[in-house]
């Protein structure tokens, strides 16, 4: 009897602490500082900011947009931007056509990072503003 009062006060002591940590949590501040998103003190990648917003639709939209943009620019820059170089250097007759076509995509994809890194920033505000609302 008195293993089992013991045991229920230790749960609800433990219950009372994890509440009290998940509310300072979730009081933290999201930001930006260069290109990393912190919350608090804790580094967060994208994806991991996308799904700490899923119960703020706002910032869960920026979030999963901007995640979808860099997902693609990893696939124009990396796949068709080094396979058109590797192409182009390993060709016998130096065609320079597939080096410009590479140094396209490098142009296609840095305004789609400053369109990301713009994303990012709104749903930061918008996580903000939800998260001192509430």
């Amino acid at each position: 009897m008195i293993k089992k009062i013991t045991l229920l006060l230790c749960i609800s002591f433990f219950t009372q602490f994890l509440m009290a940590q998940d509310e300072t949590r979730s009081r933290e501040k999201m930001r930006l500082v260069g290109k990393k998103i912190y919350l608090g003190n804790r580094p967060l990648s994208i994806a991991d900011a996308r799904d700490l917003s899923v119960t703020l639709p706002e910032a869960y939209l920026y979030f999963n947009r901007a995640k979808r943009i860099r997902d693609w620019n990893y696939f124009w820059s990396g796949y068709l931007g080094l396979t058109a170089l590797s192409s182009n250097s390993l060709s016998q007759n130096q065609n320079p056509t597939y080096g410009v076509f590479g140094l396209l995509i490098g142009i296609i994809v840095v305004p789609r990072e400053i369109r990301r890194q713009k994303l990012i920033i709104k749903g930061i505000e918008a996580y903000n503003a939800k998260q001192i609302n509430q």
